[in-house]
């Protein structure tokens, strides 16, 4: 026969299973790699250059938040083979902005593609120096470039470097 104590623990058990059971995959990936909730996923980042070297650049977000993304701007500087930040041939810029627009439920996966951001015969990859992220309840969040490092995926759920040096 079961006796009150025991019931209690059993029924803190199950509960206990049971919220376990109902977070993501991608929230327990996350959880596991890194220990700590993150905001959203960057899968995939890449790019691509078009016949007049304009950079094309993609990604695929997952908004792991609770809360609707209303928008999210990256910020993003070029590198030529060296190591060095470039400056677009058109424009003359460096630092590059793009932007989504939401509403970004949480859970939410996008890809998402920028042409042209840079026009530039030597560029080799970019940097993601900083994200911010805005709710639909109006709080911000910004993240570092250090905090962007520990977003970033590939395909296979593993960490990938957010540096060209």
């Amino acid at each position: 026969m079961i006796n009150l104590k025991q019931l209690r623990l059993l029924f803190i058990a199950i509960v206990a299973v049971g919220l376990v059971g109902c977070t993501s995959i991608a929230d327990q990936q996350v959880r596991a790699n890194s220990g700590e909730i993150k905001p959203i996923w960057i899968v995939n980042k890449s790019y691509s250059t078009n016949y007049v070297d304009g950079i094309q650049i993609d990604m695929s977000i997952i908004n792991l938040s609770p809360k609707t993304i209303k928008y999210a701007t990256f910020y993003m500087m070029p590198f030529n083979p060296v190591g060095d930040v470039i400056v677009s041939e058109i424009g003359g810029k460096s630092l590059a902005t793009v932007e989504i627009v939401g509403p970004f439920e949480p859970s939410y996966q996008a890809n998402f593609s920028w042409e042209n951001v840079w026009y530039h015969s030597v560029f080799d990859c970019y940097e993601i120096e900083k994200i911010e992220i805005e709710y639909m309840d109006s709080t911000n969040l910004v993240l570092s470039q250090s905090e962007v490092s520990k977003v970033l995926m590939d395909s296979t759920n593993e960490l990938i470097s957010n540096s060209c040096t």
